[in-house]
């Protein structure tokens, strides 16, 4: 499907864009379209799922019509979709709906993660892996076992799926580590810009600027050069795997 977040960040440029060509406020819109400027301003910042009689009032009001009305439309329809995760409620917060729904409609995903092992290794994307990850006691020998065994067989088997694993010892002379985990996304729609999502401590900031994408994607490339390849990374995994099972088998 595509992503519904995606298109509420694409909506909401669409949505201001087409008012200031208009020359009207923000006030102004609200008041023709008999809503809160609260509404209007959540609209146009991606902050709310949209109303699709809303963005059909709103399209009047700015005078769009034809293929332009049509196009807007069908990104309010898809902004208004929703998925699974959303069934899940509380029980699933709201970082995490949020990548889910990146995920359901990415084209690729390609993943740095210092200190966690990324959760989505069923979807087409490119991982990122620094050796800590599988060396820190996060868990007991058996679960991280059976995590390594994971991806490898994650790995090994599925074609579009790369984990590459950044060693302690990796040469990254003359630059920084990121601090934080980070993911780059590319949609199948080129009309759908790119992302960059950095995990912070407490919340998830989204870069669409060019700028900032291509600081993320240069990042991203001095990582990979760094790491070792596809076949040693395995190898590294299959020795963890190995040191785990004696380690399990004289406890």
């Amino acid at each position: 499907m595509t992503s519904p977040f995606v298109r509420r960040r694409r909506l909401a440029a669409e949505l201001r864009t087409l008012r200031e060509q208009n020359g009207m406020t923000a006030d102004e819109l609200a008041r023709r379209i008999y809503r809160s400027r609260m509404t209007v301003s959540k609209l146009e910042n991606a902050r709310c799922r949209p109303d699709v009689r809303d963005i059909v009032k709103i399209l009047k009001v700015l005078g769009v019509t034809g293929e332009k009305f049509d196009a807007i439309f069908k990104i309010a329809c898809d902004a208004a979709d929703r998925g699974w995760w959303d069934s899940y409620g509380d029980a699933m917060g709201p970082r995490q709906r949020m990548y889910a729904d990146l995920e359901s409609g990415a084209a690729t995903i390609r993943e740095y993660n210092q200190f966690t092992i990324p959760g989505t290794l069923q979807s087409p994307e490119f991982i990122r892996l620094d050796e800590v990850v599988i060396r820190r006691p996060t868990a007991s020998p058996q679960v991280m076992l059976g995590q390594i065994r994971s991806l490898i067989d994650t790995a090994t088997r599925h074609p579009r799926v790369t984990v590459l694993i950044l060693p302690v010892n990796a040469n990254f002379t003359g630059r920084l580590l990121p601090k934080s985990a980070f993911s780059l996304y590319t949609f199948p729609d080129p009309a759908d810009p790119p992302m960059a999502v950095v995990d912070t401590v407490s919340t998830d900031i989204v870069h669409t600027e060019h700028g900032e994408l291509m600081r993320y994607k240069q990042r991203y490339e001095h990582l990979r050069q760094a790491a070792l390849s596809g076949a040693a990374s395995i190898g590294l995994l299959t020795d963890e795997a190995s040191r785990l099972e004696t380690m399990i088998g004289t406890s």
